[in-house]
């Protein structure tokens, strides 16, 4: 049996193994970035999932209450991201200290007083804020809206035009957002088409924001679309 000798020109020779190693370096240059992209889009899915979760407990809530959405109140400790509409929820994952996670958005960037990414989601407890739209009307005052009084769900002036749950900035370095982001706060960052500094919208999905219709459907709105379809009108339904 012959067996051939390697020969000193089989060699790959040095131009050759440059051309390898920057053929290597550009595909990975190319593929590195696709593959975040593609990691905050899978982001972003799992966030718009999550509300439609959160829109489907709503009308559970509101089909065992009268047509009502729970009561909502400006606080941190929220009824309608806790115990109203949790149990409506399909799971619980959390810790029973924190809310249910499908009210953590996967895409949300919220930061502790160190300036440190919550790395855990666990450690947050609400990324998604209620419009005006979820407050009541006081009985005792009927042209008065108070947040300590739930909203009819029949009582909404055209409900696909009707902006309900939105992603939000967190509330200073709490482990939240605001529970309700009522039309006066917002208002002026709408009228005067400034949004890079947005205090209460979060534009976390690829610099647009999802949100949730009171019919159900939900959309990702960029700032000059937010300031285009947010109006009095939308932000409270009445």
């Amino acid at each position: 049996m012959n067996i051939r000798r390697p020969d000193a020109n089989d060699a790959f020779t040095l131009l050759e193994l440059l051309l390898v190693i920057g053929t290597v370096a550009v595909l990975a240059m190319l593929i590195v970035p696709l593959t975040g992209k593609l990691a905050a889009v899978s982001r972003s899915v799992g966030g718009a999932n999550h509300l439609r979760q959160i829109s489907a407990a709503l009308v559970q809530h509101c089909t065992d209450h009268h047509q009502e959405y729970p009561v909502i109140s400006p606080g941190a400790s929220l009824a309608w991201t806790t115990e109203s509409i949790t149990k409506y929820l399909p799971r619980r994952a959390y810790p029973a200290s924190f809310a249910n996670e499908v009210f953590v958005c996967p895409n949300a960037d919220y930061r502790d007083a160190g300036n440190r990414k919550y790395a855990n989601p666990a450690n947050l407890s609400r990324t998604y804020a209620a419009t005006s739209v979820m407050i009541g009307r006081n009985p005792n005052t009927p042209s008065t809206y108070d947040t300590s009084w739930p909203r009819n769900s029949l009582s909404l002036r055209e409900p696909s035009q009707a902006m309900l749950v939105v992603d939000a900035r967190q509330d200073g370095i709490n482990r939240w957002c605001r529970g309700v982001i009522q039309w006066s706060l917002v208002k002026g960052e709408f009228q005067s088409g400034i949004f890079a500094e947005s205090r209460y919208i979060d534009y976390r999905q690829n610099g647009k924001a999802h949100v949730l219709f009171a019919d159900g459907h939900l959309e990702t709105l960029s700032p000059e679309e937010m300031s285009e379809r947010a109006t009095q009108a939308t932000w409270e339904a009445r």
